[in-house]
């Protein structure tokens, strides 16, 4: 029982953040160029307001830019009332089980544009999981027949593993397409992963089953390598504060 507590980060890693941002290529000063850029030499710096949703549940965003192929983020996401209702089964072991995860993340991220007038970035930052939990609870079905004592399933008792990857976590990750728009709204792609602490591991149970707080090291031994939060992200991006025309 100790191995199979390992499959809680499954259900993690399917419900963490980034971030991108485009700038118009260098133009000619030319009455007749079109092109938008960003006036740094004023005060004025293009910002935009973002909703995303990806592995790292629904969130929002403010983006703002320092400078032609630099901007900086800062955000919010969150994950609640995932539930995922008998997701293992065990032989010998007849009960219910229920997974759970539960994620609030507040991020500081940079975009960096390597190429002029393209729409690929690299984005790096941190974020706090002010909550990383994943759990699993059992309930048995029925009774149970230990060596001809007959013990109702109350008398058995419940059992509720909890892991907490709470902290601080590094964010490494690419974007893809405009990040900021040129007019009113854009859509752009996150990709990344978080690198999150090594979790922590709260074992409880009620009756027969309330003696299982001695697995807690072996189920943080068992758990240690699964640190990587994959991010897959989808922004939905409103300028708030136009470029000024070349």
């Amino acid at each position: 029982m100790q191995k199979n507590p390992i499959l809680i980060i499954l259900l993690l890693s399917f419900p963490y953040l980034g971030f991108t941002q485009q700038v118009s290529p260098p133009t000619q000063n030319t009455a007749k160029s079109k092109d938008l850029i960003i006036d740094t030499a004023g005060k004025k710096h293009p910002m935009s307001v973002q909703l995303q949703l990806g592995t790292s549940g629904l969130g929002a965003s403010f983006r703002y830019g320092i400078k032609p192929r630099l901007t900086a983020r800062m955000g919010i996401n969150s994950i609640f009332g995932v539930k995922v209702d008998n997701a293992f089964q065990f032989s010998g072991f007849d009960a219910d089980n229920e997974l759970t995860s539960e994620v609030i993340n507040l991020n500081i991220l940079g975009e960096y544009l390597p190429f002029k007038g393209k729409s690929f970035k690299i984005v790096g930052g941190v974020a706090y999981l002010v909550k990383a939990d994943g759990g699993i609870k059992f309930f048995p079905r029925e009774g149970y027949d230990f060596n001809g004592l007959i013990l109702t399933k109350e008398e058995v008792g419940n059992l509720d593993i909890n892991l907490s990857w709470k902290g601080i976590a590094p964010y490494l990750g690419i974007g893809l397409f405009n990040s900021i728009p040129n007019k009113l709204f854009s859509v752009n792609v996150d990709i990344g992963a978080y690198y999150l602490n090594q979790p922590k591991s709260t074992v409880t149970g009620t009756n027969l089953l309330s003696d299982n707080k001695s697995i807690e090291p072996q189920l943080d031994k068992n758990m240690s390598s699964y640190r990587f939060f994959p991010v897959l992200q989808v922004n939905f991006n409103f300028n708030i504060h136009k470029f000024k025309k070349a």
